[in-house]
């Protein structure tokens, strides 16, 4: 009787010491590309206090000083190397998380582009190939490339970041900007038609606008300071994500729950 009350003891202080190592087995994953500044880096910050497990993607992690920061408060948080427009960056990051459950990837990896070689009479077609790269082919790749990852997991979302000016409507009221806003149209179209594609798997594929959004994007485009804070921008999506249902991915949201006319 002795000898069973000591195996039972053990097996009691074995299974605590098995779960306290390992606490966090049900937490959900995300993976957000573009994390090192702006909104990305919220998105990182606000889902790694939510205690998720935050696979955090910067194309120079070395040089991602306030994430490194937010990675040392946060045990689940961890930085990896991705550019978004090398594909042998991202084969490389596939291959590292192959078999890993993705309940939300973020595709918010994006730039401008400069201005000046995009104005009528300036057209800088280098410049092009940079933009779409980017802001088009990356959550074409990064969606392929984790589309299985996604599959396996229980909440099944990809995300990718839309625009205002990537609005047919929209993108008319204002002259300039031409490749950004060509590259975040043609996203919309592209994972318009991913949504389509899988629904069969049950993955939701959602676009979503962040808004005017105080980051070195709109510095960029002339207009820094006129917009809402990161925080608020990232608060009101990852709240549209958490209720994303599969008719909304039929449409373009703003981070505030509207439809965004495209």
């Amino acid at each position: 009787m002795k000898h069973t009350v000591t195996i039972f003891i053990s097996l009691i202080f074995l299974l605590t010491l098995s779960t306290s190592a390992y606490p966090d087995t049900d937490s959900p994953t995300v993976l957000i590309t573009g994390s090192n500044r702006g909104i990305g880096f919220e998105f990182a910050k606000q889902y790694a206090e939510k205690d998720w497990h935050v696979i955090a993607t910067a194309r120079a992690p070395e040089t991602a000083g306030d994430l490194k920061q937010l990675a040392k408060a946060h045990s689940k948080l961890v930085i990896e190397q991705l550019d978004v427009s090398d594909v042998s960056s991202i084969a490389a990051l596939a291959k590292k998380y192959q078999g890993k459950p993705i309940d939300v990837l973020i595709n918010n990896a994006g730039i401008l582009g400069d201005p000046n070689l995009q104005k009528l009479g300036q057209f800088d077609y280098e410049e092009l190939d940079k933009v779409m790269a980017v802001n088009l082919l990356g959550p074409l790749r990064v969606s392929q490339a984790f589309v299985d990852n996604v599959a396996a997991s229980k909440q099944k979302k990809i995300i990718c970041m839309s625009s205002g000016l990537g609005s047919m409507i929209i993108s008319q009221m204002a002259p300039d900007l031409y490749f950004y806003k060509i590259s975040k149209a043609g996203m919309n179209i592209a994972m318009g038609t991913m949504a389509a594609d899988l629904r069969k798997r049950d993955i939701l594929v959602f676009r979503l606008a962040p808004g005017m959004v105080n980051t070195r994007i709109l510095e960029q485009a002339g207009r820094g300071g006129q917009g809402i804070e990161p925080q608020e921008s990232v608060a009101g999506m990852i709240g549209l994500i958490e209720k994303v249902k599969p008719e909304m991915t039929t449409e373009v949201y703003t981070y505030n729950g509207k439809k965004l006319p495209f």
